[in-house]
């Protein structure tokens, strides 16, 4: 917002954020405070909530005009899909329709989605191991947070990987070569990121003893954050073409 608001070359003549979730109250103080901040700095500004599950997201509620640029940020959220591969197809049309100009992927880095037990099994192994490891390196055990991470997160993952099937399994989650072969499918093209967010990423990592074993890795034109040898999460972006 700040970038935006100081660019004299070609400049924004309004940033129009739309957020969807069901999370309808956190939504609006986000909102709110973003439009606060974007008074301070003089920047044209407007939000809007979509209150909808993903599945049920539709072309209209986004009120696109004409000559629109469109940017969407897709965080952690298409996993949640992957129990009901038809709504997982309806949402990609739903964004295939938008004709975004770009848009960025971020999801774990984790393949959990298999039909038989033996392969999510050793793939949530290794990744809670990972979590664990990492949590131990930076986060002290008094840390009131850290109690119900372990206990509700962790524990839900692991019990619904390991005793759910079909559609009660919902803690699916798939690596990148599941999402290219997705994006592709709908006609999007994996663009390079830029060198700046992939220096800004590994200065990251390095800023605190506690975070070296934390590392990047690109896989082809993504981003890979591990810990040691455990891959956590994948940042990959995308662009359609346009007409």
């Amino acid at each position: 917002m700040e970038a935006f608001a100081v660019r004299h070359e070609c400049p924004l003549e309004l940033l129009k954020i739309t957020a969807g979730g069901t999370c309808e109250e956190t939504m609006e103080k986000t909102g709110k405070q973003l439009s606060s901040f974007a008074q301070t700095i003089n920047l044209p500004f407007s939000f809007k909530v979509v209150a909808s599950d993903l599945k049920d997201l539709k072309e209209e509620f986004f009120d696109l005009e004409a000559n629109e640029a469109v940017a969407i940020d897709l965080a952690y959220q298409l996993w949640s899909l992957l129990a009901w591969p038809n709504h997982l197809e309806a949402l990609m049309a739903v964004i295939q329709n938008l004709k975004p100009c770009f848009l960025v992927l971020k999801e774990v880095e984790v393949c959990t989605n298999a039909p038989n037990f033996l392969e999510p099994f050793k793939e949530t192994l290794l990744f809670i191991s990972g979590l664990i490891d990492s949590m131990n390196s930076c986060m002290e055990k008094h840390i009131l947070y850290r109690k119900p991470v372990e206990e509700v997160h962790w524990w839900g993952m692991i019990h619904n990987v390991l005793t759910a099937e079909g559609t009660e399994r919902t803690l699916r989650h798939e690596r990148i070569g599941f999402w290219r072969f997705l994006f592709k499918k709908f006609g999007f093209v994996e663009s390079d990121l830029s060198q700046t967010s992939i220096l800004q990423a590994n200065l990251t990592l390095k800023r605190s003893d506690q975070l070296r074993p934390g590392t990047s890795v690109m896989d082809g034109k993504s981003l890979i954050f591990r810990w040691n040898e455990t891959s956590f999460q994948s940042i990959s972006a995308w662009e359609f073409p346009s007409d």
